[in-house]
């Protein structure tokens, strides 16, 4: 664990793996493609929608739907709502 904290900075590995299925999320919601919650929640390792819904409005205030980036390039800042 401790290498693991050094290599990448964050402790523990489930909170690194939380954002990299946040961040695949986030791509998904900038790529501009008609989105299937149920499918992108499946794709990214959460149990089924609910669970997206309810991980990412505990990390953004919003549910996936409601999230707008400032523009696709900027997906981690979101406009005020």
């Amino acid at each position: 664990m401790r290498q693991f904290q050094n290599s990448v900075g964050l402790t523990p590995p489930k909170r690194y793996f939380h954002i990299q299925r946040f961040q695949s999320v986030l791509d998904q919601i900038v790529s501009g493609e008609q989105i299937r919650w149920v499918n992108v929640a499946l794709k990214n390792g959460y149990y089924d929608q609910s669970h997206l819904i309810h991980e990412f409005r505990e990390s953004t205030g919003v549910t996936p739907p409601e999230y707008r980036p400032v523009a696709p390039d900027r997906k981690n800042h979101m406009l005020p709502g």
